[in-house]
């Protein structure tokens, strides 16, 4: 069980490239607003940023299946996988007329921005996130 979100994605014609085919790039871009929108329902950037803290990445795998165009609506996923007492780690699917095209992986930790080093998190957090996993146990969401 974890705390997840879906999300739909929008392949704009700037996300492409000369073969009509979404760049590379645009799955960080999009990992990163899935990850912000997984936070919004955990505890929000600008709550961590006014206690001293954010998350940051350590790592981010990607793993491409197959390609999208401009023609495909894509779905985004993400799933936190793991809460410890500094680290954190989350899944990524991105699929397109429910076949898989893109899963990734990011690891990171919860950063004291005051004395630059990982730190705890704040209780609020984890008390948020058990919260929505509570919620998603008992509504029977995986």
């Amino acid at each position: 069980m974890a705390a997840t979100v879906e999300m739909r994605l929008h392949v704009r014609p700037y996300d492409t490239d000369f073969m009509g085919i979404v760049n590379n790039s645009v799955y960080a871009r999009w990992f990163e607003d899935l990850r912000m929108s997984l936070l919004d329902d955990i505890f929000p950037l600008k709550d961590m940023v006014k206690r001293g803290g954010t998350l940051i990445l350590y790592e981010s795998r990607v793993r491409h299946v197959r390609p999208l165009t401009m023609e495909s609506e894509p779905l985004g996923r993400v799933w936190m996988t793991d809460v410890g007492r500094t680290r954190w780690k989350m899944r990524f699917a991105i699929s397109d007329q429910d076949i898989l095209c893109c899963e990734g992986w990011q690891t990171g930790c919860y950063y004291d921005l005051a004395h630059r080093k990982p730190a705890p998190f704040p209780p609020e957090f984890i008390e948020n996130y058990c919260a929505v996993m509570q919620k998603e146990t008992d509504t029977g969401q995986s």
